[in-house]
């Protein structure tokens, strides 16, 4: 079971919390579903789809407690969800954010090499699919590491202290705290 942890955030802030996740989830895959289905959209840069794709990735992590039936309201001590449940949102949060972080340094790397090289050069074969994968490929580092440590160390799979998600809260994930460690 995850350990307990207080919670500081007001009803009103966990309600909006979960509302804005839940809008830029729905807006992310509709514009994704729209971009891979669509037959009159000639040109997909899949920098732009990867960011997008993270991101969709993390907003499905972050309202996995909720899905699962998790709402902490502030009035009461929130009950601890399943460690299975925490574990997985906690491997998502972590491997989301190193991919869209990664996503971003991806995306910058190919606008600068679209204006300072043509796409004649020798270079341009290789890039499009190492920026598309770079991203997955540190993510997917992210998730074996948080994922292991995560079942190594099972008391360490936490409720954060504001019990919107759950956390590898060990010195190895900086503080307990997903954005950090990610970075």
């Amino acid at each position: 079971m995850p350990n307990r942890a207080t919670l500081n955030a007001t009803t009103g802030q966990i309600v909006a919390f979960f509302v804005l996740c839940n809008i830029g989830q729905i807006l992310l895959l509709a514009f994704l579903a729209t971009a891979f289905l669509s037959t009159s959209i000639k040109r997909r840069d899949g920098t732009v789809l990867n960011l997008c794709a993270s991101m969709a990735l993390w907003a499905i992590g972050a309202n996995l407690l909720l899905y699962a039936g998790h709402f902490p309201t502030g009035h009461y001590e929130p009950h601890e969800p399943q460690f299975p449940i925490c574990l997985a949102q906690a491997v998502i949060i972590y491997t989301s954010i190193s991919a869209a972080a990664t996503s971003v340094f991806a995306l910058v790397l190919h606008l600068w090499f679209s204006v300072h090289f043509t796409s004649l050069d020798s270079m341009s074969r290789w890039r499009g699919p190492f920026l598309v994968g770079l991203p997955w490929f540190i993510g997917g580092i992210m998730f074996i590491v948080s994922l292991a440590r995560g079942l190594q160390a099972r008391d360490t799979v936490i409720l954060a202290r504001d019990a919107v998600y759950c956390s590898v809260g060990d010195p190895v994930f900086v503080l307990s705290h997903p954005t950090r460690a990610a970075a």
